[in-house]
């Protein structure tokens, strides 16, 4: 059986008892049901699988299709079934992800269709997610079988089923089946021994086949069509926000608890955010002047400072990289700006043609290079920020690019970044991780 390299992980809830399920895919992480921002949150690791089976419908934001797309195109293989699995499966079929089971199969068949086939109501994680409603899907199963094996007629298969599907997914008990069983003139001592035993559960069945899959012990269907290729995908703020950083100590956490952790204090959070703006502006200098360091050289540079940062802590690359909630591949992007700080040190003003009157003692090319930027945009300081080349550039650096139109700049993403960058998002981490007991409320 073919065997993939990195994490497995099962977000599982009512449909299987977690023992049983371990037993079935021992090498496997689970996890609660599955959320919004539960696959965000994975997208700066080394692909791996995940099997997705329950999910939160109606209590809270169920998992998005543009974040099961977004680990589809970094590589990850995305399994779905029984349940909100099955669901996601069906939609995200033509994209790559992989359906199995028979409630996947009866809804891509069209002889099911709705969320409410397979939604119940369930306990806490302490209760094992004990179910407390029976899923449609699995009282169709039912009812199927015992047709099959003459216990029930067809007609009154149909009345039942046409009956408890008008019902509300929240009060569709045993007792309430039970009752319309009665009604039908059916045999209810059949029903419910059917139902009360776990074994004919259809949602079990297939979480069972799918773990199964999941271990290398079945052969894994072949996956749909897989659009776009595998390439980094753009990151946006609300992805960004969920993703997990994993301290050099503790539990992982995700960005925004370190972000909240660092507005407690202005200095830590003001200075990254004009970091941000002024690399925005030196990165969209060198688009429009044609000047500064190639993509190679971005690359490098990005390689060699994250390196030095990862000593400096004394991990490896790897390490600082899930410290600091980046993935590899975006180094040299996250670091653009940085890079082209770095390359400045070496060139002078007459080389690159930006010598402006207005200079100053300045030490540094950078606010000859953004006034530079604002000149090729037609952009003018007010009156009261032009003394110097200086007072033009912090001007501008203050406004920010958004100021000016800029459709690309995302002010939480360029802060998230440049404190990564300096190296400070692995260090907030560690800072967040201690007070994290002292932030939580009874």
């Amino acid at each position: 059986m073919e065997r993939t390299a990195g994490r497995k992980l099962v977000f599982l809830g009512p449909s299987l008892g977690l023992a049983e399920a371990r037993g079935l895919c021992p090498d496997a992480e689970f996890l609660p049901p599955i959320r919004f921002g539960d696959l965000y949150a994975l997208s700066c690791e080394p692909p791996g699988q995940v099997l997705i089976v329950d999910g939160v419908f109606h209590d809270s934001t169920p998992v998005w299709q543009r974040e099961i797309l977004q680990l589809l195109q970094t590589g990850w293989r995305v399994l779905g079934a029984s349940s909100m699995g099955a669901l996601r499966a069906l939609e995200l079929e033509p994209y790559g992800m992989i359906g199995l089971g028979s409630v996947f199969e009866w809804y891509r068949a069209g002889r099911i269709e709705g969320d409410d086939e397979v939604a119940l109501l369930h306990g806490t994680a302490d209760m094992d997610y004990l179910p407390l409603t029976l899923p449609l899907v699995d009282v169709r199963h039912a009812l199927g079988g015992l047709e099959t094996q003459g216990a029930l007629a067809p007609t009154q298969v149909s009345g039942i089923l046409r009956a408890f599907k008008r019902m509300g997914h929240e009060v569709r008990t045993l007792r309430a089946l039970l009752a319309l069983v009665r009604t039908e003139g059916a045999d209810v001592a059949a029903v419910r021994d059917r139902l009360s035993d776990r074994a004919h559960s259809l949602k079990a069945q297939d979480t069972r086949l799918a773990l199964r899959v999941l271990a290398g012990r079945l052969p894994l269907p072949a996956a749909g069509v897989r659009w776009p290729d595998p390439i980094p995908p753009p990151v946006e703020p609300e992805a960004l926000f969920q993703r997990r950083i994993y301290p050099l100590a503790g539990p992982p956490l995700e960005i925004s608890d370190v972000l909240r952790t660092m507005a407690q204090q202005p200095e830590p959070w003001l200075r990254p955010q004009r970091e941000g703006s002024r690399r925005w502006f030196l990165c969209d200098w060198v688009r429009v002047s044609g000047q500064g360091p190639d993509a190679g050289e971005r690359r490098a540079f990005a390689l060699r400072h994250a390196t030095g940062l990862a000593r400096a802590l004394d991990v490896s690359l790897a390490r600082w990289c899930a410290a600091s909630a980046v993935r590899d591949d975006e180094l040299a992007e996250w670091m653009a700006g940085l890079a082209v700080e770095h390359w400045l040190t070496g060139q002078t003003a007459r080389v690159l043609g930006i010598a402006h009157p207005l200079q100053g003692d300045e030490p540094s090319l950078i606010p000859l290079v953004l006034v530079d930027w604002m000149r090729r945009h037609g952009v003018e300081a007010p009156p009261e920020h032009r003394a110097s080349t200086g007072h033009m550039a912090s001007w501008l650096v203050g406004m920010g690019p958004a100021f000016f139109g800029a459709p690309d700049y995302f002010p939480d993403i360029a802060l998230i970044r440049t404190v990564a960058a300096n190296g400070r998002l692995a260090r907030w981490g560690r800072i967040a991780q201690a007070r994290a007991p002292l932030d939580k409320t009874p």
